[in-house]
Parts: C-alpha cells; sequence; structure tokens
C-alpha cells in the first residue's frame, strides 16, 4: 500500500514535469503505479500546475513593483538634484543624460502595461476551461 505522502510527492512532481523514470527514483514507486496514478490524480496535478504558475506571476509582479518604485525614487531624486543644483561638481550634461537614461528605461518597463479580458491564451488556459482575466503589470 502506497501512502498519502507519496501520492502527494508525486502530484508535486509530476506538476513540476519530473518523468515517470525520475519520480520512480524519488518516491520508490512503481512505474505502473504512477501511470495509474497519473490518470486518478489528473485534477490534482493540474491543480498544483496551476498554484506553481500563480507563485511565478506573483513573483514577477512583485519584482516589477519594486523595479518600478527603484525608477520612481531615482528620477525624483534626480529631479530634485537638478532644482536646487548649481552644477558645479557635474556637468548639466551629464545629469541630463543620466535622467533620461532612467526616463527611457522606466517607459520601457511600463509600456506592455494593458488590461485583457476574455481567453487567456498560454499553455496553463488550455488545461482550464474558464474565462479569465489577465492584467499585465
Amino acid at each position: 500500500m502506497h501512502t498519502k505522502e507519496k501520492q502527494e510527492k508525486f502530484i508535486e512532481l509530476r506538476a513540476r514535469g519530473y518523468s515517470f523514470d525520475r519520480i520512480v527514483k524519488e518516491i520508490e514507486v512503481s512505474k505502473p503505479t504512477l501511470i495509474k496514478w497519473q490518470s486518478e490524480l489528473e485534477k490534482e496535478i493540474k491543480n498544483f500546475e496551476y498554484f506553481i504558475y500563480q507563485g511565478l506571476i506573483e513573483k514577477y509582479k512583485l519584482d516589477k513593483e519594486i523595479r518600478y518604485k527603484n525608477y520612481s525614487e531615482a528620477l525624483e531624486k534626480i529631479n530634485k538634484e537638478l532644482s536646487g543644483r548649481d552644477f558645479k561638481t557635474m556637468s548639466i550634461r551629464d545629469l541630463i543624460l543620466l535622467k533620461n537614461d532612467i526616463e527611457k528605461d522606466f517607459n520601457k518597463e511600463i509600456q506592455g502595461i494593458k488590461y485583457h479580458t476574455g481567453k487567456m491564451e498560454s499553455f496553463f488556459h488550455d488545461n482550464f476551461d474558464t474565462k479569465e482575466t489577465l492584467i499585465d503589470l
């Protein structure tokens, strides 16, 4: 009899894309049993895949939010420096070039922000028969 823990580990490993051969070595369950579990636990595997995907989206979003914050803070400091600076230690040309570079990078980051509705076209959408809202941040 196979333990519930082995089935849960199987679900996780399959959702992460592990092959049956690799899972056999990891959890020491026969390949025929794993093939049987694949069909019995298909819904759980797909749900786990979804949670992995959602975790990646959340991480990416947070990373992007941090970059936006850093760009905004840098631009604010440069603008403050430009407004009150006499430009004796740094040329105005260099400071303006730096400001322009940061603004260009920031604009590249926000250029792709869009609001979409309808079916999400991705690998994971093929596994879920629902309409979803996608917000690219």
